[in-house]
């Protein structure tokens, strides 16, 4: 049997309390579904359920991103104008630029 390992995540307690009881409904544990989650994650490498882009936020009702934040999040990353660099020197002294 192999060695099992813990890991936290943080929640808040609407998130927990709703999960949990969806999670007792289904009759399995939060370290089941946990580890359901990630053997599925594994057996498809991709998130197993369609992640899609809503009107709401996810980080909370009152937070509204800034009319050009959320414009160049939909971006590509080629018109985002990403650096590469292949050496760190060459990185800070870009950084230290601007």
């Amino acid at each position: 049997m192999s060695r099992s390992v813990s890991y936290q995540i943080r929640l808040t307690d609407a998130e927990k309390t709703a999960a949990f009881a969806v999670f007792r409904e289904l009759g399995i544990t939060p370290a089941q579904a946990v580890r359901l989650f990630l053997h599925q994650v594994v057996e498809t490498r991709s998130i197993p359920f369609p992640i899609k882009k809503t009107d709401r936020c996810p980080i909370g009702e009152e937070h509204i991103p800034n009319k050009a934040l959320s414009q160049d999040l939909l971006k590509s990353d080629d018109e985002k104008g990403y650096k590469s660099f292949t050496q760190v020197d060459a990185l800070f002294a870009d950084l230290n630029d601007e």
